[in-house]
């Protein structure tokens, strides 16, 4: 069992480590009415953050100090009732702000804000870039999730996201495939059809066969849980995912189990034609720790992160059943076997796990205490109170999570308001 710092006489503080220089004492209340529906984004040091009033959805930008950006967009807000808005991205060139979701009616839409605030009249139409895909032979369910939004020079962007697609092969079995799309947009908001396959490179990740009755459900997992998209300097990019494979089963899903997991993580380069190399392909089975008491173990990705050169991080939780016991960490390298680092402070059950610019991880519990980590994994006693930060008394509604921001702090962001820890 690893040797943690104990944190319990920590955690009955509250707000330690909070910026007083930002918004009023370290927090940035949200206007009246108005609720988070997501993580901020720190970028061009400003606040770009996701929210809504319950009939409206927007994005608002704030200034460094936590205050409304009443000069970008109107007033400082950019409604998106059209889409909610699930990832936001800044192309640092030109100011613009990109902001991707799934419409109503299940097709990508990418919206292209710029320096003002105002939908960019030039990409799309009206600012805004939709992507519907074929509908897939025989299935009876079809989802997308947009993962990631890269902007790239003179104005191009690339889209990640995942489709997954059902098929029934019996009253209660079915199969489902997900798919890794990267899609490449022109400055226009038009797919690059000089890129992959019609603008579009796809990675066939995964599959499940499911056995769904009333009273017990079989499932042999191999699901792909994205990672991000790294541009590389000769045009093309680099993609990391991972995935679970095993077996899980239980009575009525209440009373699940896994047995013999393991997650692989694997690492494609694609050129910039979109053609996936596969020379330059590498992999890893990590085997998590097994816990004495069980073997009925399971290790749960939160960050999968692409490094310099083909090295991965992946930072994650060692589940037993429904019980969390550790956090570790791997440094992966091709050619090297996986070792894991723990990671974490006792007392403290990470569900979230964040890097920043400078090669920090922040790691959160759903209680608003926030601990930093540097790159070997160890604790930044620099941060905050020994490493170790809390939010103040909006931390039963922490809900947006944490983002690094590019000042060396990190926000973060519940349900009414936004705070900055240093």
């Amino acid at each position: 069992m690893p040797n943690f710092e104990s944190l319990e006489a920590r955690r009955l503080m509250a707000a330690v480590g909070l910026d007083a220089a930002f918004g009023k004492n370290g927090v940035a209340t949200l206007p009246s009415g108005t609720f988070s529906t997501g993580k901020a984004l720190s970028a061009g040091g400003a606040i770009f953050a996701k929210a809504g009033t319950g009939s409206q959805s927007y994005i608002m930008k704030l200034d460094a100090k936590g205050r409304l950006d009443a000069s970008w967009g109107e007033n400082g807000r950019v409604a998106t009732t059209f889409f909610s808005a699930s990832q936001l991205a800044y192309d640092a060139k030109t100011g613009s702000l990109y902001a991707g979701g799934v419409g109503a009616s299940g097709e990508v839409q990418i919206l292209r804000l710029t320096a003002a605030g105002q939908a960019d009249p030039s990409f799309g139409s009206g600012g805004i870039a939709s992507y519907a895909p074929p509908a897939a032979g025989g299935s009876i369910s079809t989802g997308l999730t947009l993962h990631e939004v890269v902007p790239l020079n003179k104005g191009q962007v690339l889209v990640a996201f995942t489709r997954r697609n059902e098929t029934t092969k019996g009253f209660y079995e079915s199969d489902a495939t997900v798919d890794l799309n990267v899609m490449r947009l022109r400055a226009d908001g038009i797919r690059d059809v000089t890129f992959g396959r019609r603008g579009i490179t796809t990675v066939h990740t995964g599959r499940t066969h499911g056995d769904g009755s009333d009273l017990y459900f079989y499932d042999e997992l191999d699901v792909p849980i994205f990672g991000d998209v790294r541009p590389e300097a000769d045009g093309g990019f680099r993609v990391v995912f991972s995935r679970e494979y095993g077996t899980r089963s239980g009575n009525n899903g209440l009373n699940g189990t896994s047995h013999d997991t393991a997650l692989q993580v694997k690492s494609r380069y694609v050129s910039g034609g979109g053609v996936i190399d596969v020379k330059q392909a590498h992999s890893w089975t990590l085997l998590p720790p097994a816990n004495a008491e069980s073997d009925e173990h399971r290790f749960i990705p939160l960050l999968v992160a692409s490094d310099a050169g083909t090295d991965v991080t992946v930072i994650g939780n060692l589940a037993v059943g429904r019980n969390v016991y550790n956090t570790y960490a791997y440094a992966l390298t091709p050619g090297h076997r996986p070792a894991a680092t723990p990671f974490g402070t006792r007392g403290l059950v990470v569900n979230q796990v964040e890097r920043s610019p400078f090669g920090l991880y922040y790691a959160a519990d759903k209680d608003g205490t926030v601990a930093r980590f540097r790159a070997d994994f160890t604790l930044d006693r620099r941060f905050a109170s020994r490493g170790v930060g809390q939010i103040g008394g909006t931390a039963t509604l922490f809900t947006g999570g944490v983002a690094p921001d590019d000042h060396g702090g990190v926000l973060a962001v519940s349900h009414t308001a936004i705070e900055r820890l240093i």
